[in-house]
């Protein structure tokens, strides 16, 4: 009777022989990695410590999800692959995660054992630059020259002037004068007075040229009361279209300019002929 050649069964000493491939090595790095870092994640939150929360950028930052997406897609295509191309019997994985997490677990244990020596006789690790530049920014900065008593004591530091700008609506009478603005400046010294300067456009457009035209300058304080008038005349020499002529007048004001709230155009009647813009 013929015997054919039987196809031998992997058993568990075929299995427990065979050696890893690279495959089964990175496979094997994969998944310690990640019940490596999901232990210590939960131990080090359930702790109260933030440790994770100063992982590098690559790990946390805004490639953390492209990092984590291709650690677990680099994982899930090796096992894939090894499933279809494997012709040798399998190692046994038990053996090699349980051997790969002790190792990795001893590792750190002998480096935290290390760091607690090396800082026990006064010896400091830095990891990173921050601490580094920390510590000599502190030690660069001069110190301050200790005060003596026989130092003069500085100065008192002069008030700032008070300066209050207005800018009233525009006013029309045969004419409009426009961009008005009234810059009230307090003199600095006793008693407190100060001086104004009236700053405005006169034009002739759609109005009158010529005559005589006055205007006043009311300067108003709280409840709308009035605290002083000054009279002043326009030029109506011309039309002065383009925006009108550029014109400004100055006075002293003999009262606190901090009493000013507003202030107010009156436009008189123009006397005199006159012709039309």
């Amino acid at each position: 009777m013929e015997c054919r050649n039987m196809p031998k069964q992997i058993g568990p000493t075929n299995r427990a022989a065979a050696q890893p491939s690279l495959m089964d090595l990175l496979i094997v790095f994969v998944f310690d990695a990640a019940i490596l870092i999901f232990v210590f994640w939960i131990s080090f939150k359930a702790s109260g410590s933030d440790a994770f929360d100063d992982l590098p950028p690559f790990v946390v930052g805004s490639y953390g999800y492209f990092t984590a997406l291709a650690t677990s897609g680099v994982g899930l295509g090796v096992v894939v692959l090894d499933t279809f191309t494997r012709k040798t019997p399998r190692p046994n994985y038990t053996k090699l995660f349980a051997g790969s997490l002790i190792a990795a677990l001893l590792l750190i244990l002998t480096i935290t054992l290390t760091v607690a020596v090396v800082n026990s006789i006064g010896i400091r690790l830095k990891f990173g630059t921050s601490s580094n530049q920390a510590t000599t920014s502190t030690q660069a900065q001069p110190q301050a020259p200790p005060l003596t008593q026989n130092a003069p004591a500085a100065p008192p530091a002069e008030p700032e002037p008070f300066v209050k700008v207005l800018k009233p609506a525009d006013v029309s009478r045969l004419g409009t004068m426009r961009e008005i603005k009234v810059t009230i400046t307090e003199n600095g010294t006793a008693p407190t007075r100060g001086t104004f300067l009236l700053e405005y456009k006169w034009t002739g457009s759609s109005g009158t040229q010529k005559g005589s035209q006055g205007f006043s300058l009311v300067f108003k304080g709280k409840g709308d009361a009035t605290l002083a008038s000054f009279p002043f005349q326009l030029d109506r020499s011309h039309c002065y279209y383009g925006g009108g002529n550029y014109e400004q007048k100055t006075g002293i004001l003999n009262f606190d300019p901090r009493q000013i709230e507003d202030v107010q155009i009156i436009l008189n009647e123009v006397v005199g002929r006159m012709g039309l813009c």
